[in-house]
């Protein structure tokens, strides 16, 4: 390596039956050669290579040699170029093999990092490791356990890792991983040593019982880009010893975009994340077009002079020549002649910029394709679902800020329609095709649905009204477009009185000594409304009759529910679920208790309740107990993606087919799915905003949802 080339601080280990042995021949790194490939210059390739059996030290050399040479010849992104690089270490040993004998066949682990501005890539086979100290936080990429060794197959099974580094850092590659031996604390400390040498010394009094190959190397200021290196004055590659002990401090952390932190500008987030090919061409296309747009700029200022000296009146200062009887000047339009004067120049630099401009947006727009295209790259390489989907998750913000730039790109929604995909299969999220049904028009929102085969149910306590409306057979559109029945409205007459404000409205079946099913619908004022749809009114309109509960406790209800004939009415006041148990088609004894005592979390806050032999609670701030016979039962969220704080319903099939609790959570736009226990099955999302959801229903036996959303009525099939 000549004196103009950059240089790294670095340095190795390497132990081998209890002693430490020479590692140069089982560790490299390669700073970017001059006659290296588009998108390599800048870079720093670091090689570990590990075999086992009778493997020598030229063995391992041709090995590094391999990997290096192909890597540096590869033009595009750096995954691309490392994944060929193993390939021709791999394909290299298998050759190695095939001639050798078989006692003297090897195999063993390969680890190489690259190294690009703020960028760590690694790549490994076999049972290496990398470790990165970035900021005083210790990341380790450890290959996945049984991952096969280099040799081992025609085709070498990689996995690929991406990180940030920032000056200060500490990378460590290993073959095999050293976390076993000095743990992950240990192995954090050891890396934080400012003091290089100490840092190698730790490294090896902790870990020299064993066999093993390791490449240390941090990056500094030392690090010189090659196309400046030559203009600096050349220094020799500083020895461990003479290392500073007091490293460069870390430069601020760079933050990659993600959604609700909008701290750095847009053109700023797009710089950071930029891929590095492109960052590299982007550089190279700039400094041409600087020099360009200077030479324009000095030549126009230069040809704009000469033309006003030329055209305005005055003296015109030219070398003497000899005296000649001069001739009458043409006439002359001074203003058109200043006009052109002025404007050529003007109309060159705006095509130049046009130009520059133009330029500047395609590269742009393909950085964010590439940079998406990376990683899903990087979330298909990792076993880590954690990991998989914040490179996801960092894929679907790139691609979606491609498609805003240019909505009818093909490119842009591939890499969104994939990297949604993905995070899906992740997060068990299914896409539910919602279909309109009806359209409740502005003034009004629907809180409660009920189901009950091909007759759904709405009510809105705002407005004061609840209707019937009838279904075609397959759910998804009404029977008739005036499919609809006035059941109850607030202020007109049922019987001799007037219809109170309804408060909410559930079915009831008959069981537990009901004789009649039907739809009950409360008022503030106790009344209780019963709909059956087996007979009708007057006029043959429906037949809704009126009772009155004991008490009068609904004055201070918030919702109801039924279950084998018994009515529950849920009242935050009194903190408590009361219960009535049915005689013929009415509810003429006073309530039972739900809760012998108080339940664990008062129902103050209270905002919905579902009944299907459990009692589910839906407080204000997401939290959901479950009750069976009076007594709170286990119940915990597990496993769901954020949080249901702002869930607003929640619903249960009542006929209790599966036990799922369906929660309804605008925030999110989703509904999730939980076990009884609380434990998370599912989440769908739909391509219909719910952010203003707010009514649920379910009819399992039908496969089928029901949702109210922005006025809106929707039905959608379950997966």
């Amino acid at each position: 390596m000549n004196s103009s080339e950059p240089r790294i601080p670095s340095g190795t280990l390497r132990f081998s039956n209890g002693a430490q042995v020479d590692a140069t021949p089982y560790t490299d790194v390669q700073p970017s050669p001059p006659q290296a490939a588009s998108g390599r210059a800048g870079e720093f390739l670091f090689v570990v290579v590990q075999l086992s059996g009778p493997a020598s030290p030229d063995l391992h050399s041709k090995l590094s040699a391999a990997a290096g040479d192909t890597y540096w010849s590869t033009a595009g992104s750096s995954t691309a170029a490392l994944r060929k690089a193993a390939i021709a270490a791999n394909g290299h040993l298998v050759q190695f093999n095939a001639r050798a004998e078989p006692s003297q066949h090897c195999v063993g682990a390969l680890v190489l990092a690259v190294l690009h501005d703020d960028d760590v890539y690694v790549l490994q086979v076999g049972q290496g490791s990398a470790s990165l100290l970035h900021r005083g936080r210790l990341q380790q990429f450890s290959a996945a356990k049984g991952l096969p060794q280099l040799g081992a197959r025609q085709v070498a099974d990689v996995r690929v890792h991406h990180a940030f580094s920032a000056v200060g850092d500490t990378l460590l590659l290993a073959a095999p991983s050293l976390t076993p031996l000095t743990g992950s604390d240990g192995l954090e400390v050891a890396l934080a040593e400012a003091d290089f040498p100490l840092l190698l010394s730790r490294l090896a009094q902790s870990a020299a019982e064993s066999d093993f190959t390791a490449l240390v190397a941090r990056r500094s200021s030392l690090v010189l880009a090659p196309d400046l290196a030559e203009t600096r004055e050349p220094a020799e590659t500083p020895s461990i010893s003479a290392l500073p002990s007091d490293m460069p401090q870390p430069e601020p952390p760079r933050r990659r975009r993600r959604p609700r932190e909008k701290k750095e500008s847009r053109l700023r987030l797009w710089a950071n994340r930029v891929g590095p090919e492109i960052r590299d061409r982007l550089s190279s296309a700039s400094q041409a077009a600087g020099q360009g747009l200077r030479s324009a700029g000095a030549w126009l200022g230069q040809g704009a002079k000469t033309l006003l000296r030329r055209t305005l009146p005055g003296r015109d200062e030219t070398a003497s020549r000899p005296f000649k009887e001069p001739s009458a000047a043409p006439d002359e339009n001074r203003r058109l002649l200043m006009a052109i004067a002025v404007g050529i120049p003007v109309l060159l630099v705006i095509v130049v910029v046009v130009a520059y401009l133009s330029f500047g947006d395609e590269a742009r727009f393909q950085g964010l394709i590439d940079k998406a295209q990376l990683e899903m790259d990087l979330a298909r390489a990792t076993d880590d679902p954690d990991e998989a989907r914040r490179h996801l998750e960092t894929a679907l913000d790139y691609a979606a800020d491609a498609a805003a730039w240019r909505p009818e790109d093909p490119d842009a929604a591939r890499l969104y329609a994939e990297a949604e995909g993905a995070l899906d299969v992740i997060d068990h999220v299914s896409r539910l095709t919602a279909v309109e049904i009806d359209e409740f028009g502005q003034g009004t929102e629907p809180n409660q649905l009920v189901v009950r085969g091909q007759m759904l149910f709405v009510l809105d306590s705002g407005a004061g009204w609840a209707v019937r409306l009838d279904l075609s057979p397959g759910g998804d559109s009404l029977a008739t477009p005036t499919s609809l029945t006035e059941l109850a409205v607030a202020g007109e007459l049922i019987g001799v009185e007037q219809v109170a404000t309804l408060l909410d409205c559930a079915w009831v079946d008959t069981a537990g000594g009901r004789e009649a099913s039907g739809l009950l619908i409360l008022e503030e004022t106790g009344g209780l409304l019963t709909y059956d749809p087996s007979w009708t009114g007057a006029g043959g309109g429906p037949r809704v009759t009126r009772s009155t509960l004991r008490d009068a406790l609904a004055q201070s209800a918030l919702a109801i529910g039924t279950y084998q004939g018994r009515l529950y009415v849920l009242d935050p006041v009194r903190n408590q679920i009361w219960r009535y148990q049915p005689e013929g088609d009415s509810y003429p004894y006073p309530p039972e208790q739900y809760f012998t005592s108080a339940p664990p979390k008062r129902l103050d806050d209270a905002v919905d309740m579902a009944i299907d032999g459990n009692v589910y609670v839906l407080y204000e701030d997401g939290t959901i107990l479950r009750f069976l016979g009076g007594e709170v039962q286990p119940f915990d969220t597990q496993g769901v993606a954020g949080d249901l704080s702002a869930a607003s319903r929640i619903a249960v099939d009542p006929s209790g087919l599966s036990g799922h609790l369906y929660v309804a959570d605008p925030e999110g736009e989703r509904i999730v799915v939980l076990a009884p226990n609380g434990a998370f099955l599912a989440e769908y999302r739909m391509q219909v905003p719910l952010d203003l959801l707010s009514a649920l229903a379910v009819d399992e036996t039908a496969g089928r949802l029901y949702l109210v959303s922005g006025q809106r009525l929707y039905s959608a099939l379950l997966p």
